[in-house]
């Protein structure tokens, strides 16, 4: 089994595991993460119709035209492009700094014009973060979550 696999197999076992749990309540299970990390969460999300929502930090799909042939076909299996549609009624928030070098402000937005509402995009302009988790989205992060449970 690839590696990218493993890991949205990894982010399920860790929601069962979380669901199990006697002193979490089981219908506030929200995937977040950041760079392919977002990447992992959205796809399980939409894999686990039991997640209450995702939030996805400096991520975005690969926008990757399919084929018919063998890396086409893989690469569609790993692209949140091709799942963040059906995450939908639960909410999306996708956050993203202007000044991320890694993941471009462009591609973040093709990936959340796949999404169906309720989705909200979240854009910080902090000059002091390159990419990921960046001080000045604590407070949207906490807004987010509070308003996913």
């Amino acid at each position: 089994m690839a590696v990218q696999h493993l890991m949205i197999l990894d982010a399920l076992a860790a929601a069962d595991v979380l669901k199990r749990e006697k002193k979490i309540n089981s219908e506030n299970i929200i995937m977040i993460g950041e760079s392919l990390g977002g990447r992992i969460a959205l796809i399980s999300a939409a894999i686990d119709k039991k997640i209450n929502g995702v939030i996805a930090i400096s991520s975005a799909g690969f926008h990757f035209n399919e084929g018919n042939d063998d890396k086409s076909k893989f690469i569609s299996l790993i692209d949140p492009d091709n799942y963040i549609s059906g995450i939908s009624p639960r909410k999306i928030v996708m956050l993203h700094n202007t000044y991320d070098k890694n993941v471009p402000f462009d591609s973040a937005l093709i990936t959340f014009g796949k999404a169906k509402e309720p989705k909200e995009f979240i854009l910080v302009n902090d000059t002091k973060c390159n990419h990921g988790f960046c001080d000045s989205m604590f407070h949207d992060i906490n807004s987010s979550l509070a308003g996913m449970i």
